[in-house]
């Protein structure tokens, strides 16, 4: 499957993306996600703890939630981006 997409070997892939990735790059990518996950947490919470309504409530915050968190994500990404230029 990988050669037929990028036409190399999983083999040279994988010895490649050893060589190149740094454990600086691995750190980073931890970070951030745990980053992220916190931030759609917090924004889950947020929209959650403030439902009225019952069950529409509840489907509007979420749409919400969703909505937000994605626009948070995409924001720190470009931050985080510009941060490790």
């Amino acid at each position: 499957m990988l050669w037929a997409i990028w036409g190399c070997l999983w083999k040279s892939f994988y010895s490649r993306s050893v060589n190149i990735l740094t454990i600086k790059d691995i750190i980073i990518s931890f970070g951030k996600s745990v980053w992220f996950a916190w931030v759609i947490v917090i924004i889950g919470a947020h929209f959650g703890f403030q439902v009225k309504g019952g069950a529409e409530g509840v489907g509007k915050a979420t749409t919400k939630a969703v909505v937000a968190s994605i626009f948070a994500v995409i924001i720190f990404d470009a931050i985080f981006s510009l941060l490790y230029l």
